[in-house]
């Protein structure tokens, strides 16, 4: 991108001297002063107080001497003053000068500003381009966004061309080769090839429809936060995200300052939305309020806080249900003495029923004892006793004796007979330490 101009810098003052020169010519000499280049302009003061504008020619440098040519000096009257009336007519001389002078100098400045305004379109200019050949790239293929920037018809043209191009690069890349018409492959799979150029295009078709997505996306993307940026009046980020001359307006439209009656409409808003949310604050501390009083009974300071007829209606409704009639009371009472005999009797019955369920406990009596609970607890309770009770008869029941050689060496010899045959089995096995065990007479331990 080009860099704005740099403004004129402002002419160096100096001094000059006045030499004689041919043909009654007055030269004016002047030196070149310090941080002056060619082209800069100097303002020189003559000894005659005349203020000129010279320009420094090529090749001068500072601590050189130039000379240049002015009107000589008018010669003054015989029968004029001598002093006083030339000075007099110098004076207009030098206020033309410098009438000339300012003008040069307001002319210079309004042709830099013209520079500056036609160099920031240029630029502008030159950035439209630039995104718009962006734009058109095969890798981008973003040909609705360049349409966007197009501001004549041959750039449109341009765009559509381009994009008739693009696709029928990406067709060629993707349709599969043609097979000669009339063989065998043709004829025997002419679906087949039919449906490879219907998945041909369908893929062209997605690649087209994702590369649009997120074209769009990144456009909605950059939007956002052109907004963003204006809402926070920073323009300069707001200017790299605009591409179009309607988002350079909104910059300069955003970048002016605002209008008095703008202001009043922002400031009367400003009110009303602070009225409004007001308004609401009060209204949802009401209805916790009005809530809180209905359900705590205090039915009077809930009528206070309805502000509806449906508020009204239902404060009363909750009223009557927490105040029932007369008839309502009686049925009551009389309930409630019925159930306090029926639970005066019930509770007599089961004092009886406990003391049975513990005496049948006592006499291990579970049976009867299961007949009289009641609840899952006592039926657990009697059936664990029930059960340990079962355990108990079981494990002082004698076991039988087995005449084995191992439950010999466990438990001990077996009474009678049976110790006897343990004895020879002993002695057929050369088990001898059982037959040690087995032996009961000193014949046995013979044996």
């Amino acid at each position: 991108a080009l860099a704005p101009p740099t403004e004129a810098p402002p002419p160096t003052h100096t001094q000059g001297a006045i030499t004689d020169g041919a043909e009654g010519e007055n030269l004016l000499v002047v030196t070149v002063p310090d941080n002056v280049k060619p082209g800069d302009m100097l303002r020189v003061t003559a000894p005659s107080g005349a203020k000129l504008l010279i320009t420094v020619p090529d090749g001068a440098v500072p601590g050189n001497q130039l000379e240049f040519s002015v009107p000589p000096k008018p010669e003054p009257a015989a029968d004029t003053a001598p002093a006083a009336p030339q000075e007099a007519a110098a004076a207009p001389t030098t206020t033309k000068d410098a009438a000339l002078l300012d003008e040069d100098m307001a002319a210079v400045r309004m042709q830099s500003a013209i520079r500056g305004h036609k160099v920031r379109y240029e630029m502008n200019e030159q950035r439209r381009l630039e995104w718009l050949a962006h734009y058109q790239q095969p890798y981008v293929a973003e040909f609705d966004r360049a349409l966007a920037l197009c501001v004549t018809e041959e750039e449109e043209r341009a765009v559509e061309a381009a994009r008739k191009a693009y696709m029928l690069a990406e067709s060629k890349k993707i349709a599969p080769r043609a097979k000669p018409a009339g063989n065998c492959f043709t004829k025997c799979f002419a679906d087949k090839k039919k449906s490879e150029e219907d998945l041909a295009a369908t893929k062209l078709q997605s690649i087209i429809r994702g590369k649009n997505t997120r074209a769009q996306r990144q456009e909605e993307n950059r939007v956002e936060w052109f907004k963003y940026y204006l809402s926070i009046r920073n323009f300069e980020e707001a200017k790299k995200l605009a591409v179009s001359p309607e988002d350079f307006a909104k910059i300069e439209e955003a970048m002016a300052p605002p209008k008095p009656e703008d202001l009043a409409a922002t400031k009367v808003q400003s009110i009303i939305r602070g009225r409004k949310t007001r308004e609401e604050m009060q209204e949802a501390s009401r209805l916790e309020w009005y809530n809180f009083y209905l359900k705590s009974g205090d039915f009077a300071k809930a009528m206070e806080m309805a502000v509806s007829p449906d508020e009204e209606a239902q404060v009363k409704l909750y009223q009557e249900m927490a105040n029932p009639k007369e008839d309502l009371l009686k049925a009551a009472t009389k309930l409630q003495s019925a159930t306090r005999g029926h639970l005066a009797r019930t509770e007599t019955q089961e004092a009886a029923r406990i003391e049975w369920l513990r005496f049948y406990i006592e006499a291990e009596n579970y049976e009867k004892a299961k007949e009289l609970v009641v609840t899952q607890e006592e039926d657990e309770a009697v059936e664990a006793m029930y059960l340990a009770k079962t355990a108990a008869e079981k494990a002082a029941e004698p076991k039988p004796i087995c005449a084995c050689l191992p439950c010999i060496k466990a438990v001990g010899p077996p009474p009678g007979k049976e110790r006897r045959a343990a004895f020879e089995m002993a002695l057929e096995e050369h088990d001898w330490d059982a037959a040690e065990r087995l032996a009961q007479t000193e014949g046995g331990q013979t044996e």
